[in-house]
């Protein structure tokens, strides 16, 4: 197999022989729009740096229902939680925007996590970043009207995704339900009233977020 040099997050504090081995573990890969990258259940492989592109991360609740946990943008791992958790995924995961990953060996990831205490403490602190984003989420979820989680979401696309005011929403309104925790209907609504109100222009996906301070105060009292 050709050799990638693995260039993710704190690669520079690999000595060169740590570097060598895990560039001989890693390999870049292509993904297309909807494309399963992992499917809960199955066996922890790979973790995955995401060089361009979306994933959404999600739970089959049963055959016609998930819930979506994240949406995760380039820059950022997915599965590095699993590689320490169990054997298995607990989450599934897909592409809703075609984009290229790097795939990471678990086994040889925990090997140099072993030989390295300050790469070590490193991903240390993105597990503890994201445990912390999951935690606010959750909270944010049991407490926040539907309007509320809509501006919130409105809120990451536009300053953590497309570092943009005008968007395009990557979900279907099915999805967006997902991962707000509501129906199809009410997010279809929510839109609609936030159009009326002039807090964004609406066109089908295509978002423009008008009143910032707005979006804010019904992201804080939910």
């Amino acid at each position: 197999m050709e050799q990638h040099e693995c260039l993710i997050p704190a690669f520079e504090l690999l000595s060169e022989d740590q570097k060598d081995y895990l560039s001989k573990n890693c390999f870049p890969v292509k993904h297309r729009h909807g494309e399963i990258v992992f499917m809960q259940d199955r066996p922890v492989t790979h973790l995955m740096f995401i060089k361009s592109g979306l994933l959404k991360l999600y739970k089959q609740v049963d055959e016609n229902n998930e819930i979506i946990i994240e949406i995760i943008s380039e820059n950022n791992f997915i599965g590095l939680a699993s590689v320490f958790y169990h054997e298995t995924y607990p989450y599934s995961a897909s592409s809703i925007q075609g984009g290229e990953l790097v795939y990471i060996n678990a086994k040889s990831f925990k090997d140099v996590i072993a030989q390295n205490g300050v790469f070590a403490a490193r991903f240390l602190e993105l597990l503890s970043s994201q445990a912390i984003y999951l935690i606010n989420r959750m909270i944010s979820l049991t407490k926040k009207q539907v309007p509320g989680r809509m501006a919130e979401m409105l809120l990451h696309f536009s300053r953590n995704v497309y570092k943009s005011n005008t968007i395009t929403l990557p979900l279907s309104r099915q999805e967006i339900a997902d991962l707000v925790q509501s129906t199809k209907e009410t997010v279809s609504r929510t839109l609609t009233e936030f159009k009326n109100d002039r807090i964004i222009d609406l066109d089908d996906r295509n978002v423009t977020l008008k009143s910032i301070d707005l979006l804010e105060i019904l992201n804080k009292i939910g």
